[in-house]
């Protein structure tokens, strides 16, 4: 019974935050999958600090993750 209680709690977490993430966007969205296997639906807004807040949800760790959104903003891919 525990399993189950836990399985549900996870499914609706995991529903209420990807949600969220749609919901908040004012841009395009996509799924992502990060290191650790997470999958979760990402803002493509533009935004450097949605690039950093998206990476962080998925599981990236703080020097890569500033890495990556620094060359995209190099890019001019976000702002």
């Amino acid at each position: 019974m525990k399993v189950i209680a836990g399985c549900a709690f996870a499914m609706i977490a995991f529903t209420t935050l990807t949600g969220e993430a749609s919901a908040a966007c004012n841009g395009q969205t996509k799924t992502a999958t990060g290191p650790t296997g997470i999958t979760l639906t990402v803002c493509l807004d533009g935004k450097y600090s949605t690039c950093v807040r998206d990476s962080r949800r998925l599981g990236w760790h703080e020097e890569r993750l500033l890495a990556d959104c620094g060359r995209k903003r190099a890019e001019g891919k976000v702002k």
